[in-house]
């Protein structure tokens, strides 16, 4: 089991929704403050895309673009590292020929993927949970791409504020 940080941003299966819950795989924000290695459980907010012409209630917060911002830089730091580290195809062996293009096509699904995002994202606070990491799609280690995207302490704040608004005042 990986250790996650407050923050960090996952990719999980939260199974099949009943009702008006979040299922499936979506993006979340880790809220534990300290998760142990030996931890099986995190509690997440879930989060979803904005949507043209649909109004969100209270219990949800606007991020914004950061979460998209963040992911792109990171998708854009791979894609130099790999024309970099590929320079010239053409000599290279059969093997690393398709180790590049396993690695070109992760890129590309990733992107295709992000660009759902370019709108900004909802954290759906009235949906916080706790789940287990066997759920979690990716990062499964420190290698995957999500493994060092995070949201910002402001953004943290307001995630708490919300918390304390729908929850504890």
């Amino acid at each position: 089991m990986k250790k996650y940080k407050r923050g960090s941003i996952i990719k999980a299966n939260l199974g099949f929704n009943i009702g008006n819950e979040e299922g499936g795989l979506h993006y979340c924000i880790v809220l534990d403050k300290s998760n142990a290695l030996s931890s099986g459980t995190l509690t997440v907010i879930p989060l979803t895309s904005i949507k043209e012409n649909k109004k969100y209630n209270n219990s949800t917060l606007n991020l914004g673009s950061e979460i998209y911002i963040n992911l792109k830089k990171i998708c854009d730091n791979m894609s130099k590292k790999l024309s970099e580290e590929y320079e010239d195809i053409w000599k290279l062996p059969a093997e690393k020929v398709e180790q590049f293009n396993t690695d070109f096509k992760y890129i590309k699904k990733v992107e295709k993927e992000i660009s759902k995002m370019k709108k900004g994202s909802i954290a759906l606070v009235s949906q916080i949970t706790t789940i287990s990491k066997q759920r979690i799609y990716d990062p499964k280690t420190s290698s995957d791409i999500l493994a060092n995207l995070r949201v910002s302490d402001n953004t943290l704040d307001l995630i708490e504020s919300k918390i304390k608004e729908l929850f504890i005042k």
